[in-house]
């Protein structure tokens, strides 16, 4: 750590949705859900710099169309 020197941590937000529909969708839908959280934060000026990626459901923890596997849309927070 430089003394007198302060960073600060670059945020990226990661959509990812459930397996209801087509992969080409979910990418853009997980894209877009990233993006709202970005914009929104944005708007807000809680943060200029924002980097947002759309997953969509390549990371699928529980598979199939039960309520268990509609928790998978969300978005998640990395600080890099």
């Amino acid at each position: 750590l430089v003394t007198g020197v302060q960073t600060c941590a670059l945020p990226i937000f990661i959509g990812y949705t459930d397996q209801v529909g087509s992969a080409k969708y979910n990418m853009e839908l997980s894209g877009k859900r990233a993006e709202a959280v970005g914009t929104a934060l944005r708007q807000k000026q809680v943060q200029n710099s924002i980097e947002t990626l759309g997953m969509g459901f390549s990371q699928t923890q529980i598979e199939g169309k039960s309520i268990e596997a509609s928790k998978q849309r969300r978005v998640e927070v990395h600080f890099y």
